[in-house]
């Protein structure tokens, strides 16, 4: 990259900040999805264990990918 114009480093660090912004969000979003799944699993008295089941499930899932990006 050293050789590379000015143009190809713009895009490249842009396109890093915005995989490193999209990739937050993604983590950002499904843990407040499971969060809500977890909630609703809690008030829901039908079939409570599915959803809290589920909820957990994607709470960790995109808490321990939000470790592992954040690591990088």
């Amino acid at each position: 990259m050293k050789n590379a114009s000015p143009i190809t480093r713009v895009a490249t660090s842009l396109g890093r900040a915005t995989a490193g912004f999209f990739g937050h969000f993604f983590f950002d979003f499904t843990a407040i999805a499971g969060l809500g799944m977890l909630g609703f699993g809690i008030w829901q008295w039908s079939q409570p264990a599915a959803y809290v089941t589920v909820g957990s499930i994607i709470f960790v899932s995109s808490l321990l990918g939000a470790r592992a990006k954040a690591a990088q």
